[in-house]
This record gives structure tokens, C-alpha cells and sequence, in this order.
């Protein structure tokens, strides 16, 4: 078993035969809170979308834990601007989606899957919301209940997109406390995030990217004026790799 949760060694991927993401590398340990960071385009959200296996690399491997069998044990929260928020269901309905990967589809949720999502809502305090339709609810409450879904999975690896991106304080400061909660039982959570201000209060450790890779390791020790200027302000074929 790999001490390590993640491993991206030259990882390469393309999008019409145009590269998006360029020789990247980052070797990630278990238990850690990671954000990803770089400029507009940088390839963030794509690069989690390699993670999950949503796209295919062009080169490279993406070895994941090896305790990690299936995709069902990578909870994957994805950018809220791309949920369609009027399907027809409930909040509990919702987050009792996250059983369905281990349970089946064909099955229905028993008592205790109830109980536990129940349990999962009580947690991003959402409990008192659980028969209100899901679009019903503030852009921060939606988050908070996708986090929600993602703790009923139990699953080793949490990947998240821009999980902080238009909600409101309160649901930013529930967010946060699940994650570091997460972290403290030995999950792995890589998140995409923009504000930097907030990074070394909400993360110990960062990857920067910009197309390739940039730097890779705890925050107090990556996380740099010299290497965010590089990261955001010069083209990453001319910056010197971290790790």
C-alpha cells in the first residue's frame, strides 16, 4: 500500500489536440487538506477531472492509493455552476445519493442510509432543510448539501471544485470545519480554490499549477511570494517545478 494518496507523474492532457495540462507532477500524502491554485485557465478544474477519470490523460499515470479500488471511494464535488438545480428532489433525496455508488441503483436506501445521511445534514446544519427541494435553497445551503452527499460515501479521497465559489460566509465556515474534520480522521481532500487570503488558514498543504506544474508541498513552505509570482504572473514552461 502506497504511504502516499495521490501520485501524477508527467501528466499531459489535451483538449482537441491543444495540451490543457503539460507534464505535471505532484505527489500528494494521505491526511492532508490540499488546494489547488493557479491563474484563470491554469488547468485546475481539468486536472481534477483526470483525478476522477472524467477525461482521459494524453501521458502520464495517476496512481491513487492503492487501497482505493473503484471510483465509488472518491467522493467528487463539481463546480456548483455546473449542477442543474432543478431536477425535481429533496435535500435528503440529495445527499442519499451518496450510497447509491455502494448500494446500487436498483436498490432502495434502508433504515440505517437514512440515519446516516440524516446524520451527514445535522453536520453542514442543514438538518432542519432535509424535505425542502433542493432548489430552494441558497447557493451556499446547495454546497453544503453536496458536501453532505460526499460524507455519505466514507470515502478516502475527497476531491472538490471551487467548492467556496459564490456562497455566503457562514457556509464557507461549515465547509471548512467538515474538511479539517475530514482531514483529522486521515481523508484526503484536494480542493480548487482562487482566494489566497484564506489559503493558509483553510489548508496545510498547496499544488500551484499553470498549465504545468509549479510547486508542491505544505504551505508553509511552498506557499511564497516568489513562487505565487511565478504561478500567476509568468508562463509556466519558464518556471522552476517545487516538490
Amino acid at each position: 500500500m502506497t504511504p502516499h494518496a495521490l501520485e501524477i507523474h508527467h501528466l499531459t492532457v489535451a483538449y482537441n489536440n491543444i495540451p490543457v495540462l503539460l507534464d505535471i507532477t505532484a505527489v500528494i500524502p494521505r491526511g492532508v487538506l490540499l488546494a489547488v491554485i493557479g491563474p484563470n485557465g491554469a488547468g485546475k478544474t481539468t486536472l481534477i477531472k483526470s483525478i476522477v477519470g472524467l477525461i482521459k490523460p494524453l501521458a502520464g499515470t495517476i496512481k491513487i492509493q492503492s487501497d482505493i479500488q473503484k471510483k465509488s471511494a472518491i467522493a467528487y464535488i463539481p463546480q456548483r455552476s455546473t449542477i442543474d438545480w432543478d431536477f425535481p428532489a429533496t435535500v435528503l433525496d440529495v445527499v442519499l445519493m451518496g450510497c447509491y455508488a455502494s448500494l446500487g441503483w436498483f436498490k432502495r436506501p434502508q433504515k440505517h442510509h437514512i440515519q446516516y445521511a440524516l446524520e451527514a445534514l445535522k453536520k453542514v446544519t442543514l438538518y432542519d432543510y432535509r424535505n425542502r427541494p433542493i432548489n430552494q435553497l441558497s447557493g451556499g445551503q446547495q454546497q453544503r448539501v453536496f458536501l453532505a452527499r460526499a460524507l455519505m460515501q466514507d470515502a478516502p479521497l475527497y476531491l472538490l471544485d471551487e467548492p467556496f465559489s459564490g456562497i455566503d460566509h457562514a457556509s464557507e465556515k461549515t465547509i471548512v470545519s467538515q474538511l479539517k474534520e475530514l482531514s483529522t480522521q486521515g481523508k484526503t481532500i484536494i480542493a480548487v480554490h482562487h482566494d489566497l487570503h484564506t489559503l493558509p488558514d483553510y489548508f496545510d498543504w498547496v499544488l500551484m499549477i499553470n498549465r504545468s506544474s509549479i510547486a508542491c508541498g505544505p504551505v508553509s513552505q511552498m506557499f511564497t511570494s516568489d513562487l505565487i509570482k511565478i504561478a500567476y504572473s509568468l508562463p509556466s514552461a519558464h518556471a522552476e517545478s517545487h516538490y
